[in-house]
């Protein structure tokens, strides 16, 4: 009877040699189950074979080595560093679905990225992690300018707010940590980071999608009781356009009334900041929908209470 090493090695192999897609994803998750549960001394031995697999040319295979980087990251953070720079190159792979869950899967690893960092139990590996989560940021807000998919977009806009929270909440790096010293602000200004490739965004957008998508996101860090998004994301109200985005008829009070309500927690987020210049929403936000008359029509600048009360 053969051992599981053995048996791990035979699946691999014909895996790899095999042209029938379902062979490949039955063996890749029967090797996975192998490695990752039934025999975890194995894992250390296998995880670049299945590493490796990022190359095929099947989608539901990258999808799988995803999922399986998730699995094991959660298990063992010292492979976090080998991870995200995998999920990084897969921001560039035709396949959308490859895309999104690459987005997601960081998202998910986020948080316990920053715990890694932070301990820096493993000094290298975490300095190689944190490298490699700057480097996946900025290939995430590149694809905001060229990937074409709602879907990608959309995944991205959201997963650019989940990490901007999870950096905001996280407690800065000590003084003396081992590889980042000296940095307290690192993890806030990742976060602020985040923000900004939302903020930059929302005067370019075209389709109502994103448009709610963007909008909601910067709501909720508006709001967020670390306060450090506030005031910038105030700001987002003045590149607003006088009109929202083409809307289908059928759709367009449904998808007006969540924008509306969108920039409204926006502007609630702002109440007992003194800002230099008040923002004006723009016309369409009080027009209809129950949130009462247009501030962006008057003439006069008014205080961000009083138009909190306008469009509420």
């Amino acid at each position: 009877m053969a051992t599981d090493d053995e048996r791990a090695t035979a699946l691999l192999n014909e895996l790899k040699v095999s042209t029938d897609l379902d062979v490949k994803k039955r063996n890749l998750r029967e090797v996975s189950e192998l490695v990752l549960h039934k025999n975890p001394s194995l894992l250390p031995r296998y995880f670049e074979h299945i590493l490796e697999l990022q190359l095929e040319h099947s989608a539901d295979i990258k999808k799988a080595v995803v999922l399986f980087l998730k699995e094991v990251c959660l298990m063992d953070s010292s492979y976090l560093h080998p991870t995200w720079e995998t999920l990084g190159a897969l921001l560039d792979d035709e396949s959308a679905l490859v895309v999104k869950d690459s987005i997601a899967t960081a998202v998910a690893l986020v948080r316990p990225s920053i715990h890694y960092i932070s301990t820096a139990s493993n000094p290298s590996g975490a300095l190689g992690t944190w490298k490699e989560i700057s480097a996946f940021l900025g290939e995430v807000v590149g694809l905001l300018d060229k990937h074409q998919n709602q879907g990608v977009l959309s995944t991205a806009f959201k997963g650019l707010e989940t990490m901007a929270i999870a950096f905001a909440e996280a407690e800065p790096l000590r003084p003396d940590h081992p590889v980042l010293p000296n940095q307290p602000d690192l993890f806030r200004q990742q976060a602020l980071r985040c923000m900004e490739a939302l903020v930059e965004r929302v005067a370019f957008l075209k389709s109502y999608v994103s448009a709610g998508v963007v909008l909601a996101s910067l709501g909720v860090l508006a709001v967020h009781r670390s306060g450090i998004f506030t005031e910038r994301i105030v700001g987002v109200l003045l590149q607003i356009k006088d009109q929202p985005p083409p809307v289908p008829p059928q759709q367009r009070p449904s998808v007006l009334s969540a924008l509306k309500q969108s920039v409204k927690a926006i502007l609630n987020g702002a109440v007992g900041l003194d800002l230099p210049r008040a923002a004006t929403p723009p016309a369409w936000v009080g027009a209809g929908g129950g949130l009462g008359a247009s501030a962006a029509s008057a003439p006069v600048v008014l205080s961000l209470s009083q138009k909190i009360q306008q469009c509420g």
